[in-house]
């Protein structure tokens, strides 16, 4: 409210033609402290003040792409906003500010800022997770997005602590891409690089993790599960350490739910991997109850997969219990389908909990 751009003299400073994408700009970056603050009905009224604004700005050889360049980072305020409550919403606002981005993006290639813009975009939209009604979206997103660090950042031999993680990040999901096409040298040389960029970037705790878990994969799939569940346990011990010290971190909560579930997946005996999966499904809970905003959907996916194959697991012997966590895990789907939209997935995870409860 403070703000007057009617008592600027724009004729006088010779900043007439610039004051759309001025105003933007700052409306932009007043919208994004409110949302770092948590203040989401300040944050509205200045995207909205943003979006009018950035509409107003001229598309000429002056001002190349600002309008579609600004009018694609309110798309990411917008989709910051609404992503805890209206996932499938904030998903249209993430693709729309790809597709905004990447067109301008072809224009001008070598802009740096540009390029960060676009990479975190599809970084964004991926975190919505594989759990919502527009699910291969989130996940093209995700490998649009690991790609494109990878093009974009891996030939920079200056690396900022950012991008280093981003590259990281990138290297890893490349790694387990690697894995799943039976290639474990290339998947090994990329943990190799991964591991180096972390390094460089200051030993992320959770970045760490995420190598650990592929590496630790790669091992079992070897044949090496002594050597897998050793690197698991290391990689939850780190985590652990990094939870106790930042309550609040949410991403840590939903790390550590993922590595007990795939260290869940390693065990040989069904008792071993019910008490794994039960912890995973402790922190996703825990996770939830904090407000999973982003993660929500896919912690209670997590949630959902980890009861059905405890109920797998439990119910040569003990069917009672078996038919418990399939009627656990049929909740959460139905939970999924009424708050996240119909999909087929949680369709037919609700019918194939629904079939295991009438056979037991």
């Amino acid at each position: 409210d403070r703000i007057n751009f009617e008592a600027i003299d724009w004729d006088v400073a010779g900043m007439a033609k610039k004051r759309p994408e001025i105003e933007a700009h700052v409306y932009f970056n007043i919208a994004t402290n409110f949302i770092k603050a948590n203040k989401p009905e300040e944050a509205k009224k200045y995207v909205e003040l943003a979006k009018a604004t950035a509409e107003t700005i001229e598309q000429n050889t002056d001002q190349p792409a600002k309008q579609d360049y600004y009018l694609a980072m309110t798309h990411l305020l917008e989709a910051d906003l609404v992503s805890a409550k209206d996932p499938k919403d904030a998903m249209d606002h993430y693709q729309l500010a790809c597709e905004k981005l990447a067109q301008i993006k072809t224009s001008f290639p070598k802009n740096a800022k540009l390029k960060a813009a676009f990479v975190q975009a599809c970084i964004d939209g991926s975190a919505l997770g594989e759990s919502i009604e527009n699910a291969g979206n989130a996940e093209q997103l995700n490998k649009v997005a690991y790609k494109k660090i990878l093009a974009l950042m891996g030939k920079n031999p200056n690396l900022t602590k950012p991008k280093s993680t981003l590259l990281a990040d990138a290297k890893i999901k490349q790694a387990e891409d690697y894995l799943r096409d039976g290639d474990r040298i290339k998947a090994k040389a990329a943990l190799d690089d991964a591991k180096k960029l972390v390094k460089k970037s200051g030993n992320n705790v959770l970045l760490t993790a995420s190598i650990d878990s592929t590496e630790a994969f790669m091992h079992w799939d070897m044949g090496e599960r002594t050597k897998a569940i050793s690197i698991m346990d290391k990689a939850i011990d780190n985590v652990k350490k990094l939870k106790s010290k930042e309550t609040k971190n949410r991403e840590a909560i939903y790390q550590l739910a993922s590595l007990y579930w795939v260290k869940s997946s390693m065990r040989l005996h069904p008792s071993d991997a019910i008490t794994d999966g039960q912890v995973a499904v402790t922190h996703l809970v825990e996770l939830v109850q904090k407000g999973a905003g982003k993660r929500e959907a896919a912690a209670r996916r997590m949630i959902a997969i980890i009861y059905s194959d405890i109920g797998y697991l439990a119910s040569a012997k003990q069917k009672k219990i078996a038919k418990q966590y399939y009627e656990q895990a049929r909740q959460q789907w139905i939970h999924l389908a009424k708050h996240w939209g119909a999909s087929d997935e949680y369709k037919e995870g609700e019918e194939w909990c629904t079939r295991r409860i009438k056979n037991l």
